[in-house]
């Protein structure tokens, strides 16, 4: 059976790395891997593997897509992120006898103008938490994106007299740093420094002021997790509307604590896995201050607990075999 696969982007977060870790350890075969043109994802080893085809033009896309369908047999389609769901939902709507499979990934991606008004028997759709599924106004399933624990390394907080704090992930307003920046003030006497990795949305460009602060450093988008992890000694996540949460394993395997806001996918993440050190925004940024001042300790027992329950629930195994089952 042919089997194609579309990755709206090519940049390497969280969906990306969910992709390659399937693709790693999928035993179904793939006719064909769309990824957009000159993309990180391109080039990524484990996709050298596969017949990958660049794209440039989502129109176009979609016109190649129609023909391959109709002269070249294939029988499933799966997108692995929401971003083209109105070009996935033409075509079948065209192909009543293809199988088209939408994973959602993005709160964004569950506005109604994007998605079917009404159940379609041949368009199915992947939900990545309960907190997507709420959002979507027609059926769909709920799959746990896995995560592949291969560090696990020791917990630990360094914190050589400067407390120093990861934030990790594509830069905007809309993921939290608004709420850093009005509190800035807070940390300007404490020994502490925000250390920021990824890519800079263009709203940014009116915090010019905050990105020349001393203790702030933005170092832009750096593949090389060991090398992030080096440098800091905890993670904090501001987004209050993440649809699931990537990171928050990331963390956990490489050994760092992890601070986020307890709603949307992290709260749901944490509830699942008994993680005790999420909180209202102005509850977690109190906790940053008395970590970095050393009035409060993080208990390193309870993140090797959830991290052994994550490696259970968000089992990398159980996530390729459900979508395995999708897909065949």
């Amino acid at each position: 059976m042919k089997r194609i696969i579309i990755s709206p982007s090519g940049n390497l977060y969280g969906s990306e790395n969910v992709l390659l870790d399937y693709l790693g350890t999928t035993k179904l075969q793939f006719h064909k891997i769309y990824v957009p043109e000159n993309s990180k994802l391109f080039s990524h080893s484990i996709l050298c593997k596969y017949k990958r085809v660049c794209f440039y033009d989502v129109k176009v896309l979609y016109l190649q897509l129609f023909f391959e369908i109709l002269f070249r047999n294939v029988k499933v389609i799966y997108c692995n992120e929401g971003g083209h769901s109105r070009y996935l939902l033409f075509l079948a709507k065209i192909f009543p006898r293809r199988k088209f499979i939408l994973h959602i990934r993005l709160l964004e991606d569950t506005y109604l103008n994007r998605l079917p008004k009404n159940t379609q028997v041949n368009f199915e759709l992947i939900a990545v938490s309960q907190t997507i599924k709420q959002q979507i106004n027609v059926s769909s399933q709920i799959i746990l994106d896995g995560y592949n624990f291969s560090k696990l390394k020791p917990f630990e907080i360094k914190h050589n007299g400067i407390l120093k704090i990861g934030i990790i992930g594509r830069i905007t307003k809309s993921k939290g740093i608004q709420d850093l920046v009005d509190r800035y003030s807070l940390f300007q006497n404490s020994p502490i420094e925000f250390h920021f990795f990824g890519d800079e949305g263009i709203d940014i460009n009116g915090l010019i002021e905050f990105k020349n602060l001393v203790n702030v450093f933005f170092h832009g988008f750096i593949s090389d997790k060991e090398s992030i992890y080096d440098i800091i000694d905890l993670v904090v996540h501001l987004n209050g509307f993440e649809s699931l949460g990537r990171i928050f394993f990331e963390s956990l395997d490489y050994g760092k604590p992890f601070l986020g806001v307890n709603s949307g996918g992290i709260g749901e993440i944490a509830k699942l896995i008994d993680y005790n050190y999420v909180y209202d925004i102005e509850s977690l940024f109190d906790t940053l201050l008395k970590l970095s001042n050393n009035q409060v300790e993080i208990n390193l027992e309870i993140l090797v607990l959830a991290r052994e329950k994550a490696m259970i629930v968000f089992s990398q195994d159980a996530y390729t075999t459900s979508v395995d089952k999708i897909l065949k």
